[in-house]
């Protein structure tokens, strides 16, 4: 980075130095053409405002964002010259060298008297770094002073989009990005981003749990912040007849959600480009209107929301087959959600979507326009085995993924085998749930028996997957996957007792396994002891849902005895079982184990009002006092 930083430096000098009399793009850039391969290949003697616009359109594209930014001095330049401008001498100020391009990109119309105002603007006013808004207003005029500043901001900020959409999965450019936010005074958006990427830099592993909550804890607590400033932003304004930004992305860029959909169909291609992620849910884009929005110029898109839309696998087609709009997106979803698929089966609308196996076969095909996918929602709609298949497929386009959704799908043990297939494109997937499908001891198995394909599983949900206490055991005693899982969830799946013998014993894979969700599995007094003996590998566990499993007294007793390895429980959940006050005060009495606990949920229990009231009392005395 700092080599960059003394090329353009260096570049920059040299490049000022060039005699004003030669105005052509050529002689103005062989000083850096020299070093930069980038710049040398398209430095010719041509039209010096087109050649430059040009090139910076190309670096920014390449993500060479100090490049670019030499470019843009040599757009701004090239306009000063070609209007017969006076340069101001040693003018390097970013914001002044905006309104020449700004000046530019006016409307034919208009361009004489931006070029007139900046004449008069650098000739009386410009004495200062950051010149007064009074002066600048004086020399324009109100109206197109106001455009001008628009323009000038809204240019730079689309040439920094342009490059975090070409850079991928590369943070340098969001970085940079956040630098500038921060100069911009927008200090919510700056740390978002500078969040999401350590979020991204950091392992989700037990090691790094409690610095990711933290960080998540400050995201949450900046975002509303964040969503005002780019509402308020060039940006902002420039979308406010299409939507309004709702949320924040994976990478702490804005979301928008459309007025309507020919708010969106009908925007300006200027418009088009400054999206950068959109939520599209629950808005009834068919096929038809799907086909339009394909058209759109939406390239720096990296997040599409398509949930709860009717979808089927037409619309997926017309996605899939676009000529560039999504061919940045990282996060789809697709996905309907359980009101979505209630609502369907109660009045028999088309309110989910349902593109099935055929329409997965769409959006994994090698000629698909979503290879940047990493991140894929498909719940409920009914992909089946053959939609696993299509996912796994050694010509699938969508070899990046890291996390993978695909609740409620009819997806039985041969389906799982797909997936976890030794010529399974998944290898990266990081983050699996597989819940309510019928994946059954023998899916657990397929999965357990993958060799080289999960390795990098750390989350895994297998909420009401039927695997009973065989496909617990099966899970545990998997030898090459599952040993980073830190998420495990196994909601409904009657494996009893004897599952969480096997879940807990000293063999099990689920070591670093921090947050573990056994709700409604009848485990009983007997399956408590087993999970939490003093040979029981769960020591990690720091979040622990035990509700709706018929535990009494007797399985209070062993959870909070002082042989318990979950002394590092923050959070148990044990709401409808059977636990009377005898189990309630054992598990806040002094001698407990469980003394790290700040939240115990003991709800729909033989508890007296009385002491409900003094188990939450202790729960707040040992939280920490906000300062």
């Amino acid at each position: 980075m700092l080599k960059s930083f003394a090329l353009l430096l260096v570049s920059g000098l040299l490049w000022f130095g060039v005699s004003a009399t030669q105005p052509a793009l050529a002689a103005q850039l062989v000083p850096c053409a020299v070093r930069l391969p980038a710049l040398r290949a398209v430095a010719r003697p041509a039209s010096p405002v087109t050649k430059a616009f040009q090139l910076a359109e190309r670096l920014e594209r390449a993500g060479q964002i100090p490049e670019a930014k030499i470019a843009r001095l040599a757009l701004a330049k090239a306009v000063a010259d070609s209007a017969k401008m006076k340069w101001p001498a040693g003018l390097i100020d970013a914001d002044a060298i905006n309104l020449i391009w700004a000046a530019h990109s006016l409307p034919a119309a208009k361009r004489e008297a931006g070029f007139t105002g900046l004449r008069t603007f650098f000739s009386r006013y410009l004495k200062s770094e950051r010149p007064a808004l009074a002066a600048f207003k004086k020399a324009f005029g109100p109206s197109l002073a106001k455009e001008l500043l628009r323009r000038g901001v809204a240019g730079e900020e689309q040439a920094f989009l342009n490059a975090i959409a070409a850079a991928g999965t590369q943070p340098l450019p969001r970085l940079v990005f956040a630098d500038w936010l921060d100069e911009h005074e927008r200090p919510a958006s700056a740390e978002t981003i500078r969040i999401a990427a350590e979020l991204e830099r950091l392992p989700v592993t037990r090691e790094h749990l409690a610095e990711r909550a933290l960080l998540k804890k400050r995201l949450y607590e900046i975002e509303t912040t964040a969503l005002r400033e780019w509402r308020e932003s060039a940006t902002g304004q420039l979308l406010e007849s299409v939507g309004t930004y709702k949320t924040l992305d994976g990478d702490g860029l804005p979301v928008l959600r459309p007025h309507s959909h020919e708010a969106l169909l009908a925007s300006t291609p200027e418009q088009q480009q400054a999206l950068t992620g959109l939520d599209l849910a629950e808005q009834g884009w068919t096929s038809e209107l799907l086909q339009r929005l394909a058209r759109l110029e939406l390239n720096q898109v990296r997040t599409l929301d398509l949930s709860d839309n009717s979808l089927v696998e037409e619309g997926v087609r017309h996605l899939a087959a676009a000529s560039s709009s999504f061919k940045n997106v990282s996060s789809l979803n697709l996905g309907s959600s359980f009101q979505a698929v209630f609502m369907a089966e109660l009045t028999g609308r088309r309110v989910r979507n349902r593109i099935g196996a055929a329409g997965v076969g769409v959006l994994t095909a090698p000629t698909s326009i979503f290879k940047e996918v990493r991140s894929l929602n498909l719940d409920s709609n009914e992909i089946g085995d053959a939609g696993a298949a299509h996912l796994a497929a050694p010509n699938s386009g969508l070899k990046n993924l890291t996390g993978l959704t695909l609740v409620g799908n009819g997806i039985t043990h041969e389906g799982a085998g797909f997936l976890a297939a030794p010529t399974s494109v998944l290898g990266k997937v990081s983050a699996l749930d597989l819940s309510h499908n019928g994946v059954g001891q023998d899916g657990a198995g397929n999965l357990a028996a993958s060799t080289s394909i999960f390795q990098n599983i750390t989350s895994l949900l297998l909420t009401g997957c039927g695997i009973g206490p065989g496909g617990v055991e099966r899970l545990a005693a998997a030898t090459s996957v599952f040993k980073n899982v830190t998420n495990l969830a196994l909601m409904d799946n009657a494996i009893g007792s004897v599952g969480a013998r096997h879940l807990a014993a000293p063999t099990s894979v689920f070591k670093n396994v921090t947050d573990l969700d056994l709700e409604a599995n009848n485990l009983g007094d007997e399956g408590a002891r087993h999970i939490a003996a003093g040979t029981s590998v769960l020591k990690n566990v720091t979040s622990l849902n035990l509700s709706y499993n018929e535990i009494g007294n007797g399985g209070a007793r062993f959870l909070a005895a002082p042989t318990s390895v979950f002394q590092n429980i923050g959070q148990l959940e044990l709401q409808n079982n059977q636990i009377g006050e005898e189990g309630a005060r054992s598990l806040i009495s002094l001698s407990s184990a469980l003394k790290q606990a700040t939240s115990i949920g003991l709800s729909d229990n033989a508890l007296s009002k009385e002491l409900t009231e003094l188990v939450a009392q202790e729960m707040a005395r040992r939280r920490p006092r906000a300062k």
